[in-house]
């Protein structure tokens, strides 16, 4: 079963990168290509990390950090402490979204996810997300994480 998982995995991120040449167009406007004529829906993608205990009550993190694995640079999205509070009360928490698009257009790009809790770090999880010309696709990593406490 863990195998057929792999395989599925791989087709799905060749698909993705597959799509990537045929959503944008060859002549490239740097290195983000031109997906001047992609058909991208209206939605918003975004991606939310769920921290909870193994009895699904979410856990309150004090502080939480996104990290492009490759340049090391922090992804994370401003928030405001009444944003900290909402994502505190429902164990959801920013991965990434639709609003990176401009940066990682037509990228594949691997990323951490780290939570805190009194300084010390109880969350740390990889990720791995490609952008085509219109969203974001989650690759590999689990979005839900429990935490051994109740």
């Amino acid at each position: 079963m863990n195998s057929l998982k792999r395989y599925l995995k791989y087709v799905l991120f060749f698909a993705i990168v597959f799509s990537f040449g045929v959503s944008c167009n060859s002549d490239d406007d740097g290195n983000q290509g031109n997906c001047g004529n992609a058909v991208c829906t209206e939605e918003f993608r975004a991606f939310d990390v769920s921290v909870v205990n193994r009895s699904q009550e979410p856990i309150a993190l004090d502080e939480f950090v996104v990290t492009w694995v490759e340049s090391g640079r922090n992804l994370t999205l401003d928030y405001s402490q009444e944003d900290l509070e909402v994502y505190q009360a429902s164990g959801m928490y920013p991965l990434i979204s639709d609003s990176y698009l401009s940066d990682f257009r037509s990228r594949v790009i691997s990323l951490t996810f780290e939570g805190y809790i009194n300084g010390e770090l109880v969350v740390d999880e990889d990720f791995t997300v490609a952008f085509d010309c219109c969203h974001v696709f989650l690759i590999e990593g689990d979005l839900e994480v429990v935490l051994g406490v109740d």
